[in-house]
């Protein structure tokens, strides 16, 4: 079963791992820097559907 987030009453987590392929024609900087990107991306997307339940069922959820 994979799993990348839980929410309990007053608790919730998110985790999101990465499926970035390294590009061989970019340097290792730059493959860092474009997977972060990916994985920010990824939890942000996360987050706003999570946040969107939330509000559907009268519940909130601050993203900081």
């Amino acid at each position: 079963m994979d799993s990348n987030g839980s929410a309990y009453v007053d608790d919730s987590s998110l985790g999101i791992t990465s499926n970035y392929e390294h590009d061989p024609a970019l340097s290792l900087e730059e493959n860092i820097t474009a997977e972060c990107q990916q994985v920010i991306a990824a939890l942000w997307q996360k987050a706003q559907h999570w946040e969107k339940l939330l509000f559907s069922t009268g519940g909130a959820i601050n993203r900081q």
